[in-house]
């Protein structure tokens, strides 16, 4: 959408567009994230929509999987917190970086009916052993945003 309504003619589009046609998993849509940014550039207001970079303290929602379920008293919100991608199965950590460690503790039962003003906070149990320091996540999320950009690169090439 952004870049057909704001950079519909941009030399590097229809390299993008290859990504997005091949895209069959997270993966592959997070390189097609990473050419639209590219096309971007460092313009990220458009209108009345701003689009914070990855590890931003402005954002109000992160990938859970960026810091293995590790989250700082910062974070707001988590997105892709999908079942199937929990597992605290070694191997399966491995296979995916999209996979990620539950959370919450084992033993926890979402109550939704819990989740309203002010106790909105008592339905979440959260496995103390994930939660650390700002500065400890602002650190994972910089190594695997690097990471990231590097395994896109080597992608790009191949187009």
């Amino acid at each position: 959408m952004f870049l057909n309504r704001y950079y519909p003619n941009h030399p590097r589009k229809e390299k993008c567009e290859k990504i997005w046609a091949k895209t069959v998993g997270i993966e592959e849509h997070s390189y097609y994230v990473g050419c639209a940014r590219s096309i971007m550039d460092d313009r990220m207001e458009f209108d009345k929509i701003i689009i914070y970079p990855k590890g931003s303290h402005k954002a109000w929602v992160r990938d859970i999987w960026l810091t293995q379920s590790e989250w700082a008293p910062r974070d707001f919100m988590f997105h892709d917190l999908e079942e199937y991608k929990i597992t605290n199965d070694p191997i399966q950590l491995n296979v995916s970086p999209y996979n990620y460690s539950n959370p919450f503790l084992s033993d926890a039962v979402f109550h939704s009916a819990f989740c309203t003003f002010p106790d909105g906070l008592n339905c979440w149990k959260y496995n103390s052993t994930f939660i650390k320091s700002d500065k400890i996540v602002d650190e994972k999320i910089k190594r695997k945003t690097k990471e990231l950009r590097l395994r896109y690169l080597k992608y790009i090439d191949t187009l």
